[in-house]
Protein backbone atom coordinates (compact mmCIF):
# COMPACT_ATOMS: atom_id res chain seq x y z
CA UNK A 1 0.00 0.00 0.00
CA UNK A 2 1.41 3.65 -0.55
CA UNK A 3 0.41 6.72 1.98
CA UNK A 4 -0.08 9.77 -0.21
CA UNK A 5 -1.14 12.85 1.66
CA UNK A 6 -1.76 10.41 4.88
CA UNK A 7 -4.33 8.51 3.25
CA UNK A 8 -3.91 4.87 1.51
CA UNK A 9 -5.19 4.90 -1.96
CA UNK A 10 -6.65 2.58 -4.72
CA UNK A 11 -7.51 2.23 -8.08
CA UNK A 12 -11.39 1.57 -8.75
CA UNK A 13 -11.53 -0.42 -11.89
CA UNK A 14 -15.35 -0.31 -11.89
CA UNK A 15 -15.50 3.27 -12.03
CA UNK A 16 -12.13 2.98 -14.42
CA UNK A 17 -13.68 1.16 -16.68
CA UNK A 18 -17.38 3.20 -17.29
CA UNK A 19 -14.55 6.49 -17.39
CA UNK A 20 -12.62 4.61 -20.33
CA UNK A 21 -16.23 3.33 -22.12
CA UNK A 22 -15.94 0.11 -21.37
CA UNK A 23 -18.78 -1.20 -19.19
CA UNK A 24 -17.88 -5.36 -18.26
CA UNK A 25 -21.83 -5.49 -17.30
CA UNK A 26 -23.42 -4.92 -21.02
CA UNK A 27 -21.93 -6.80 -23.81
CA UNK A 28 -21.05 -5.83 -27.33
CA UNK A 29 -23.80 -4.50 -28.86
CA UNK A 30 -26.12 -5.50 -31.92
CA UNK A 31 -26.17 -3.42 -34.94
CA UNK A 32 -28.86 -4.20 -37.27
CA UNK A 33 -28.05 -3.44 -41.14
CA UNK A 34 -31.87 -2.76 -43.21
CA UNK A 35 -31.42 -2.31 -46.68
CA UNK A 36 -34.58 -1.90 -48.89
CA UNK A 37 -35.15 -2.45 -52.66
CA UNK A 38 -37.77 -0.96 -54.58
CA UNK A 39 -39.16 -1.99 -57.70
CA UNK A 40 -40.97 0.58 -59.63
CA UNK A 41 -42.93 0.66 -62.83
CA UNK A 42 -43.03 2.35 -65.60
CA UNK A 43 -45.23 5.41 -63.90
CA UNK A 44 -42.60 5.51 -60.81
CA UNK A 45 -45.05 3.61 -58.68
CA UNK A 46 -43.32 1.09 -56.07
CA UNK A 47 -44.75 -2.30 -57.91
CA UNK A 48 -43.00 -4.53 -54.30
CA UNK A 49 -40.15 -4.07 -51.92
CA UNK A 50 -37.64 -6.26 -50.47
CA UNK A 51 -36.26 -5.61 -46.94
CA UNK A 52 -32.92 -7.50 -46.36
CA UNK A 53 -31.98 -6.80 -42.43
CA UNK A 54 -28.62 -8.37 -41.04
CA UNK A 55 -26.88 -8.41 -37.58
CA UNK A 56 -23.91 -8.19 -36.78
CA UNK A 57 -21.81 -7.17 -33.17
CA UNK A 58 -20.47 -3.90 -32.56
CA UNK A 59 -17.15 -5.18 -30.55
CA UNK A 60 -16.60 -2.95 -27.14
CA UNK A 61 -14.58 0.30 -27.34
CA UNK A 62 -12.73 2.39 -25.26
CA UNK A 63 -11.76 5.57 -25.60
CA UNK A 64 -8.56 5.71 -26.70
CA UNK A 65 -7.93 9.82 -25.80
CA UNK A 66 -8.79 9.25 -21.79
CA UNK A 67 -6.97 5.57 -21.56
CA UNK A 68 -3.62 7.20 -22.80
CA UNK A 69 -4.57 10.16 -20.26
CA UNK A 70 -5.49 7.95 -17.36
CA UNK A 71 -2.79 5.95 -17.72
CA UNK A 72 -0.20 8.96 -18.06
CA UNK A 73 -1.69 10.45 -14.61
CA UNK A 74 -1.00 6.39 -13.35
CA UNK A 75 2.18 6.44 -14.14
CA UNK A 76 3.32 9.70 -13.06
CA UNK A 77 1.99 9.04 -9.49
CA UNK A 78 4.09 5.89 -9.33
CA UNK A 79 7.00 8.63 -10.60
CA UNK A 80 6.97 10.59 -7.72
CA UNK A 81 10.22 11.44 -6.56
CA UNK A 82 10.35 9.95 -2.75
CA UNK A 83 12.33 7.12 -2.27
CA UNK A 84 9.96 6.01 0.85
CA UNK A 85 6.64 4.48 0.35
CA UNK A 86 4.96 7.98 1.74
CA UNK A 87 4.03 10.33 -1.47
CA UNK A 88 3.87 13.49 -1.13
CA UNK A 89 4.97 14.52 2.14
CA UNK A 90 2.65 16.63 4.36
CA UNK A 91 2.30 19.36 1.58
CA UNK A 92 0.35 18.35 -1.97
CA UNK A 93 2.10 21.78 -3.17
CA UNK A 94 5.92 19.77 -2.19
CA UNK A 95 4.89 18.00 -5.51
CA UNK A 96 5.56 18.65 -9.39
CA UNK A 97 2.53 19.90 -10.88
CA UNK A 98 2.23 17.05 -13.07
CA UNK A 99 1.62 15.07 -10.15
CA UNK A 100 -0.78 17.27 -8.36
CA UNK A 101 -2.61 17.18 -11.67
CA UNK A 102 -2.94 13.32 -11.93
CA UNK A 103 -4.10 13.30 -8.05
CA UNK A 104 -6.37 15.52 -8.45
CA UNK A 105 -7.92 14.57 -11.93
CA UNK A 106 -8.33 11.08 -10.47
CA UNK A 107 -9.97 11.63 -7.50
CA UNK A 108 -12.15 14.08 -9.08
CA UNK A 109 -13.45 11.27 -11.25
CA UNK A 110 -13.60 9.16 -8.73
CA UNK A 111 -11.10 6.55 -9.88
CA UNK A 112 -8.25 7.14 -7.21
CA UNK A 113 -10.28 6.50 -4.00
CA UNK A 114 -9.28 6.98 -0.16
CA UNK A 115 -9.01 3.16 1.32
CA UNK A 116 -11.57 4.07 4.37
CA UNK A 117 -13.91 4.98 1.20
Amino acid sequence: MIDIFGEIYYIDFDVLDKFLGWDPQLRAGEVIDKQITKILDADGNVISSEIIESTTMKPREINGVRFDLIRNFIEDLGNSDSEDSKIGGDKPEEQSLSFRLAFNTLRAYGILKPLAD
